[in-house]
């Protein structure tokens, strides 16, 4: 792909980070749930389009020479980084590795082979493995966005965030219509309880990709976070309307309209949320607080005995414990 100061990075160049699915991790404290923070798991996914070399061993893609002819070192090199990125689509992370490691040998200045690679053993989370090879295919190429953008990811998931911070920033001076990277960079400001630039960037990202329903599900968490319950509310509603089976966002959209005190319309959504995902111990504990609330004693305890029995988190646990108690001694 070719940087540009201005221009669109496509998506399918780029790791799926997170895969919209975020775990809240949460403190319980009177009664209520606070988010104290957001747990990151990166679930990377990447999409390649190039050509089919039909065939997965190397005997069989050498038909792509004629026979009798000679192959240069250069032809050598590049076959053997087809036969990687053709692993790569396939999922092959292993192979990749080996047909990318054999075309380093050969050409040692390829960016392209650094970065293929990093992203073969990325995707087999090998994180550490991963950034030599960034390092090497940045210093190869001082303008390669996509291996900004990639070592930015690795820190993140190494929870180094001030780096990829600082890599997010990289490959969006290189490519300033970049959505992935300012949604990516606003989780790591999440991560580091910087709320309002963790909102800055989620907003630009939907400014340049207004269907971008992963990001808008995270600015609605960051929201929430920041006591924006308002603004929370109407983020989780647009992604739902976007993803209307997604369980996590009527069970934060809950919570958002829980601390509104709608609890008539928190209990639709805990509700909803619990039909989507049955083991969802959080929505159980939700919806009992809510009953609560609602003066609907008997569906509390129905609901913190669930909580009881399908989670060993010791938040959850003591949450549902304590309310039991007390409602036992009322």
């Amino acid at each position: 792909m070719e940087n540009r100061s201005t221009g669109s990075m496509p998506s399918e160049t780029l790791p799926e980070v997170n895969g919209g699915r975020a775990i809240p991790a949460w403190t319980y404290v009177g009664g209520l749930i606070l988010i104290s923070g957001l747990v990151i798991v990166v679930l990377a996914r990447l999409v390649i389009s190039l050509r089919s070399l039909g065939a997965e061993q190397e005997t069989a893609a050498t038909q792509i020479v004629t026979p009798g002819s000679v192959i240069s070192k250069e032809t050598d090199a590049d076959t053997y980084k087809a036969w990687g990125l053709a692993s790569l689509k396939r999922e092959g992370y292993k192979q990749a590795i080996a047909d990318l490691s054999k075309a380093i040998r050969i050409a040692p200045d390829d960016a392209e082979a650094y970065y293929h690679r990093a992203r073969a053993a990325f995707l087999m989370g090998d994180y550490q493995s991963a950034l030599p090879d960034l390092n090497q295919a940045i210093g190869l190429r001082a303008d390669y966005a996509e291996a900004y953008y990639y070592r930015g990811a690795t820190y993140a998931v190494l929870t180094s965030y001030d780096r990829a911070i600082a890599d997010y920033g990289s490959a969006i001076a290189l490519v300033t219509e970049f959505p992935d990277a300012y949604h990516q960079r606003g989780r790591a400001f999440f991560m580091q309880a910087k709320l309002d630039q963790a909102i800055l960037d989620y907003t630009r990202a939907l400014e340049l990709r207004p269907d971008f329903v992963e990001c808008v599900y995270d600015r609605g968490i960051a929201y929430l976070s920041r006591e924006g319950y308002v603004a929370a509310e109407e983020d989780f509603s647009a992604a739902i309307a976007r993803m209307p089976d997604w369980g996590e966002a009527y069970y934060w959209r809950g919570n958002a309209r829980f601390r509104q005190q709608k609890f008539s319309q928190a209990r639709k959504d805990y509700d909803r949320a619990i039909a989507l995902m049955s083991d969802h111990a959080a929505s159980y504990h939700a919806r009992g607080l809510t009953h609560r609330r609602l003066g609907n004693e008997e569906e509390a305890i129905a609901d913190f005995e669930q909580v009881l029995a399908k989670t060993l988190g010791p938040n959850l646990l003591a949450g549902a414990k304590a309310q039991l108690e007390e409602m036992r001694r009322e």
